[in-house]
Order: structure tokens, then sequence, then C-alpha cells
């Protein structure tokens, strides 16, 4: 997978180096920076893990460790724009709650969460199951063996064949048609009688491209698509329309 890179200006680069980190806290410069400016230094302290606190009037990290991932920043003049690398945009809990009901998930079940993110969608699910997540963002993999799940693999979806599951349950990227690919590669691990449920572009209902053909021929005879509202997942930083495919094998 192709990383997107957002590039750190030599001007840039040198505001950010007079700042100082203290433990978990990214602290600016006490200079006067335009509005412009600001906005420009904001979006690279994000994309290396810091939340603004005003309360702290600094860029909080999760650890003292990610704060540290500025200084690499700066020396390399250029950070990973992880959520356009993954099309990472988590799966709000209201929609998590409709794709746990249609997926009617049965104590003991062998499920998979295979775009598991930081575990929107496995941290509502029972925990009287048997949950495999796969997610191909390392410190993803972290967040998600620091919550508990024992049975993580970290690595591309689109190259697991290792089990099949009684149930999959997933929100995976979109563009380029991954939502198509994923969903059909989901299809093909699923168990007799097993049932998936995903959450798709609302494109699938209408894109000419074979896959998405062949997707709207495999629901006709084996599933259904469910229409969300319109901005559902805005506070997860996208207003792109989506639908809920459900697949039974």
């Amino acid at each position: 997978m192709k990383e997107i890179k957002l590039t750190i200006s030599e001007e840039n680069k040198e505001i950010i180096k007079q700042g100082r980190i203290e433990q978990n806290l990214y602290f600016l410069p006490n200079i006067q920076l335009s509005r412009e400016k600001y906005v420009e230094i904001n979006k690279v302290l994000e994309l290396c893990g810091g939340k603004w606190n005003r309360a702290k009037k600094a860029h909080i990290f999760e650890s003292q460790e990610k704060a540290n991932s500025i200084i690499e920043a700066q020396e390399k003049g250029e950070v990973i724009d992880k959520k356009k690398t993954y099309q990472f945009f988590e799966t709000p809990k209201d929609v998590v709650k409709q794709m746990i009901e249609l997926a009617d998930i049965k104590t003991g079940m062998r499920v998979l969460e295979p775009s598991a993110g930081h575990g929107a969608i496995c941290d509502e699910l029972s925990k009287d199951i048997e949950l495999t997540c796969i997610e191909i963002d390392r410190d993803k993999c972290v967040i998600l063996f620091d919550k508990g799940y024992k049975k993580i693999h970290e690595m591309d979806f689109l190259e697991y064949n290792e089990d099949t599951f009684e149930r999959i349950i997933m929100n995976p990227p979109f563009t380029k048609g991954q939502d198509a690919t994923h969903i059909l590669h989901a299809y093909d691990l699923l168990n007799e009688l097993g049932t998936m449920v995903a959450v798709a572009s609302a494109s699938v209902e209408f894109n000419s491209q074979k896959k998405y053909q062949k997707l709207r021929e495999l629901i006709e005879k084996k599933g259904k698509i469910i229409k969300l509202p319109q901005n559902s997942f805005k506070e997860s930083g996208t207003n792109v329309n989506t639908v809920l495919i459900v697949l039974n094998k």
C-alpha cells in the first residue's frame, strides 16, 4: 500500500523545532503565528497523533513516545497521513449498534472484524465470542492489544485466507473500489450459513465497475442493501453517503 505523506516546509520545520516536549505534551513556541500558519502546523501535529487541549495550552499525545514522533517528522520533513493512506473513518456507535443487530451474533460464534482500526466495532461486540481482528496499521494493532484483544493479525486483509467465520462485521476502506474488493473477499471467508454485515459507499448501487456489478449480483441472490442517513459518518470526518450490506451464505 502506497503511503500518502504531507511535506513539511522548511519554515514550518523551524517553527516546530522551536517548540518543546514535556512528557506526552507538545507546546508550540512562544511566537505569533498567523491563522494560516497555525493551521499548517496543527495539521502536522495532528498527523503525528496530537490533539489540541485548550486547558493545557498544548497538544496531547497518547504517550511521550508518540510526542517524540514530532522530532522525527521535523527532521524528515514529512509525516504520513494515515487517514488518507489507510482510509480510516471510525464507525459511529449508532451505526455499530445497527450492524450488530443485523449480524445476530450468538454466544461462541467465530467472528471476524477485518478492518479493526481502534476497535469501534470490536468494543461493542459480546465478549462471549471467538473474535479475530485484522488491521494493517501497526499503531492501531498496539491499541487493540492494549485493549485486551488477543487474536490480532497485522496485515493486509486481502492477503488473509487462514480461517472461515460464522459472522463477519466490517467497515472497509472505500477509495478506488476497495469496499467492493474487501466485501467480496470477506464473503469467501464466511462459513456455510454464515452472515456478513458491511459498511459500503452508496455508489455500490450504481457503480459500473465489474466488481461492483459482481457484488450487486451477489446481493440480489444472497442479501440486501440498507441505506444509512446522509452524513452518518460526519463525526468521523467524512460526508460520503453510505449503506449497510447484509450477505448470507
